[in-house]
């Protein structure tokens, strides 16, 4: 849908105070709000003295101030003015609405309005809730009726409720649930409309305090006739003049966790990336993941070896050694102990279809053996056997505690065979002496180079008798089976050979043995690493303040997913609505150039939840 331009008056007289306005606010609201700013004209934060008047008749400014102008108007009495009541009314059965004007003329027309409290003394309670809104038409005390606004002059729907008569944003809302005096903070909407009002006194036309649809309990309040001044309506207004200190705005510290979750393993990677610092550059990234490791640099890894709760802080620092820091929790589960075992035909599952294994002959270099039911090693002549396990039935994530092959020996050797872990990929069905698979020799025949397989051992295997033998693989052994599992595009097998020494071969079953339980067995024993899982979380940072002609916004977050961007106007219109790809995290600029002046609210969405930065957009 297409974006609508909002326009501006177009005299010039309504220009000059608009701007004047604009910028009186852009100024306060600098100050109120976080700033984030990177624009050469938005580097520093406004420091602003605030001042505080209070308005109400016989008390505040002064004993003798009298500016205050209030009455009621109602639908069952609709053409009798009610200026002169001691008492204020607002109900929805009958409809009664009540008026309320300050004159703020004390208040310098350069002043910035910083904050503003409507205060008024409850005389009859209600449950009803009730809304504040601008008042847009003349009115006069003496005169203004449910029908009319001043002699002669109606009001465009009875009881002031048309577009002409009062606004549509509410800007608080007035609630009496207790007898006395209430406090109703006021909103930065309503905060804008007493801005204008001191810039242009002429355009203060008051508050209306109104709700005909939905409040059926009566609400009222002292009017200025009351006879203790204390229990007038009162208005409360901070603002500053004069000369504004500026400092220089802190660096930002956001990261994002990019660590895959469900790993397995109690490994951490973060990037500081998406901080930043307005108008300068962050210098130096310090982590310090909780638990004792600290490191420096805009990324970091690390890996818990303990279960607990860690806190991982960010502190960046900046050219003017400036610091700020941002912190994520992150909870390591202690590790699970688990046993697993693999056999053809019948662990993990009758199904399991995972083994495989050759034999290699020096003496029948081209033939392949992958299919025989039966292996052997010797050393004269010599023959090698290459054995590997699927082991993806395991996820990745895990720290072998013990690992043992068995066989079933059909022909016993004093000799002992060393077990090695094999650095090439070979077929089955076509490993020779001579080629690992087609096309793909060893590097030296009989897979005995340090290209074929590494040089350390992973055990011994000897076999003095007939039936089953086991080998318990050592640390090299348990380290290789586990990176196996957690990486398994390195799982080539192993390979047990001895051409050195051994001079009596040994004899064993093979994958293709007819009885399924004297099947090569690999028994495991293992632990599930620590692994970590962080709350989810989502920041956002957004400069410059006021912006103008573009918004950025600097999103992190330790899950990618899409996110959702609105803004909206003073009058609660979408006037923006952009979704940003997780691609896209970092900054994002946002074109603003069509916005008129005022007061923004921008909110973004994840997950159905919504977080919400009110901001502002100043034209010159």
């Amino acid at each position: 849908m297409a974006l609508k331009r909002l326009s501006f008056d177009s005299s010039k007289r309504s220009a000059l105070l608009v701007r004047r306005a604009c910028c009186a606010l852009a100024l306060a609201l600098l100050c109120v709000f976080s700033t984030i700013p990177r624009e050469a004209e938005a580097r520093q934060t406004a420091i602003l003295d605030t001042i505080r008047v209070a308005f109400q008749d016989g008390v505040a400014p002064s004993l003798d101030y009298a500016g205050t102008r209030d009455t009621k108007l109602r639908s069952d009495a609709p053409s009798t003015p009610f200026g002169d009541a001691d008492f204020l009314e607002v109900d929805a059965g009958p409809d009664y609405t009540s008026l309320i004007r300050w004159d703020l003329s004390s208040i310098p027309d350069s002043a910035i309005v910083l904050d503003a409290t409507l205060v008024l003394n409850v005389t009859n309670v209600s449950t009803a809730s009730y809304q504040l809104y601008t008042v847009s038409s003349a009115w006069d005390e003496s005169d203004a009726t449910w029908i009319e606004r001043s002699s002669g002059q109606a009001w465009s729907i009875p009881g002031a409720s048309g577009e002409q008569d009062r606004s549509d944003l509410s800007l608080s809302d007035v609630d009496g649930p207790v007898l006395g005096e209430i406090r109703i903070p006021l909103s930065s909407s309503a905060i804008t409309t007493i801005q204008e009002w001191v810039s242009d006194p002429i355009r203060n036309h008051g508050f209306i305090v109104q709700n005909y649809e939905t409040a059926d309990d009566g609400l009222d309040f002292a009017s200025r006739e009351a006879t203790d001044p204390s229990h007038r309506p009162r208005l409360e207004v901070g603002y500053h003049v004069g000369p504004i200190t500026y400092l220089p705005d802190p660096p930002q510290a956001l990261f994002d966790v990019v660590n895959e979750r469900g790993s397995g393993l109690g490994l951490v990677s973060v990037d500081g990336a998406p901080s930043y610092v307005p108008g300068t550059a962050v210098v130096s990234w310090q982590w310090d993941f909780g638990d004792g490791f600290q490191t420096i640099g805009t990324q970091a890894t690390h890996t818990y070896s303990q279960p607990g709760t860690y806190e991982i802080e960010l502190t960046v620092t900046d050219s003017l050694g400036a610091e700020h820091s941002a912190s994520r929790i992150v909870i390591v589960d202690d590790a699970e102990n688990a046993q697993a075992s693999f056999q053809q035909g019948v662990y993990p599952l009758p199904s399991y279809e995972g083994a495989t294994d050759a034999k290699l002959q020096s003496d029948d270099s081209d033939e392949n053996f992958g299919n025989d039911v039966s292996l052997f090693v010797d050393g004269s002549p010599f023959y090698s056997t290459l054995m590997r396990w699927e082991l993806t039935a395991i996820a990745p994530g895990i720290e072998v505690a013990e690992a043992r092959l068995t066989v079933d020996v059909v022909d016993a050797s004093e000799d002992e065979y060393d077990i090695y872990p094999l650095l090439s990929a070979w077929d089955e069905d076509e490993t020779t002496w001579d080629m690992a698979m087609p096309g793909t020799p060893w590097a030296v025949a009989g897979a005995a180079d340090a290209t074929d397989r590494l040089g350390e051992s992973m055990g011994t295997f000897a076999a003095g008798a007939i039936g089953p033998a086991s080998v318990e693989l050592n640390d090299v052994g348990r380290a290789w089976i586990a990176r196996w599992i957690n990486e398994p595009s390195t799982n080539h097998g192993f390979v047990i050979q001895n051409f050195e020494s051994a001079e009596d071969g040994i004899d064993f079953r093979s994958s293709e043995a007819a009885d399924s339980l004297s099947r090569p067995r690999l028994d495991l024993s293992y632990r599930v690493a620590h692994h970590a899982s962080l709350p989810e979380q989502t920041e956002f940072g957004i400069w410059p303040n006021p912006f103008r002609e573009s918004m950025s916004v600097n999103i992190a977050s330790d899950l990618r997913h899409s996110v959702e961007l609105e803004l909206y106007d003073p009058l609660g219109r979408r006037v923006l609505s952009q979704t940003i790809d997780p691609l896209s995290f970092g900054e994002v600029r946002l074109d603003t150039s069509f916005l008129a002046a005022g007061v923004y609210a921008l909110i973004l969405t994840e997950h159905g939840s919504r977080f919400s930065r009110t901001r502002m957009v100043a034209k010159q």
